[in-house]
């Protein structure tokens, strides 16, 4: 992860989701979403996938 933004009076969080070039990008964003709104039920998150492409 890296690029994080919050904003805490609106309750919105982005932030980019560094993924290895060849898992399933999707996949991981909707689990990582999936456990974030268990923890923060009340914050609307941006995930923005960023394949890793260095070795």
């Amino acid at each position: 992860m890296h690029g994080f933004y919050a904003e805490d009076n609106i309750k919105y969080a982005m932030f980019d989701l560094v993924v290895d070039f060849d898992s399933d990008s999707e996949e991981i964003r909707q689990t990582v979403m999936k456990d974030l709104n268990e923890v923060c039920p009340d914050y609307i998150f941006d995930i923005i996938i960023d394949s890793d492409y260095s070795d």
